[in-house]
């Protein structure tokens, strides 16, 4: 396929994942990277004009994350720093579900600017949040140590910032992956001032995470998932997306002599890592029935 047809056949697709524009697009990375960028570009210009039903910076997103395109890491940024309406409608459940994973795979370097990110109090709650835990991502992928890790969330639950309800909470959630030991001091005080959305997480959850012993407790938030590893099989990745299904739902057809994969309706909704767990429980997924 041309770069024409590549791109042509990504944002007009309608109920088909396109795997062979796909693979096309990951062979032919020279020249298809430089116009990924520039749909991220444009869409920052022009996020007001697009509806949800537009699909070019989605897969320009997962494409440059699955490349580890570190071109497209300010773009990402500029992308989570939009108000909370206009990216709930670009990024809808990306937002807590594949934001930090985009950030972690295509990072250049530039930490501080991560760090704005985190620390912008006008930026939406669920970026803010995003942005923190692809600092796991960075440890993960040996661009940050645990110990750097633990010195800059305790220089955040220190911080004035730590007053809001939202970024303290997500703080905490943060440490519990990392494992809280070291930081039980400035957790517990966070709940002794009641700083904490217990229906996100509680001491009870803390103590588990401790009782696991550091070694495990990481194996199993951190290293054992891929929610911050770069999307390498996209099909699977983008699954849930516009109803798309993983391969072994997928059936073959022919339609105008390409073949193309058809997606049969999802029945059930995507329930996002950091939502509300459907038990009833009202700790987030991922800390509940996730497990």
């Amino acid at each position: 396929m041309s770069t024409p047809d590549i791109l042509l056949t990504l944002s007009t697709t309608k109920g088909f994942f396109p795997q062979q524009a796909v693979d096309a697009a990951i062979e032919n990375k020279a020249s298809v990277i430089p116009l990924l960028l520039k749909t991220l570009d444009e869409t920052l210009k022009n996020h007001e004009k697009l509806n949800e039903a537009d699909m070019n910076h989605i897969f320009a997103l997962y494409l440059l994350a699955n490349l580890r395109e570190p071109l497209a890491f300010p773009y990402i940024l500029k992308l989570a720093a939009l108000p909370e309406s206009p990216l709930q409608k670009l990024l809808g459940d990306l937002i807590t579900e594949d934001l930090p994973r985009f950030i972690t795979s295509t990072f250049d370097g530039n930490l501080d600017a991560l760090k704005e990110l985190i620390e912008n109090e006008h930026a939406y709650q669920w970026s803010r949040d995003a942005a923190l835990r692809s600092l796991i991502g960075l440890m993960i992928i040996n661009q940050l140590t645990r110990e750097e890790l633990i010195i800059y969330l305790r220089t955040m639950f220190n911080s004035s910032l730590a007053k809001d309800e939202g970024f303290a909470t997500s703080l905490v959630n943060t440490a519990c992956d990392i494992y809280p030991e070291e930081l039980m001091p400035e957790i517990e005080l966070a709940f002794a001032d009641k700083k904490i959305d217990e229906d996100m997480v509680d001491l009870r959850f803390i103590k588990k995470a401790l009782a696991l012993g550091r070694d495990a407790c990481l194996k199993k938030f951190v290293y054992d998932g891929n929610f911050y590893t770069p999307p390498n099989d996209l099909a699977d990745s983008m699954s849930w997306i516009k109803n798309f299904h993983p391969p072994e739902k997928i059936k073959q057809i022919t339609l105008d002599k390409e073949q193309y994969q058809y997606i049969e309706p999802r029945t059930r909704p995507k329930i996002g890592r950091n939502e509300p767990c459907p038990c009833g429980s009202m700790k987030k997924y991922k800390k509940c029935c996730l497990q």
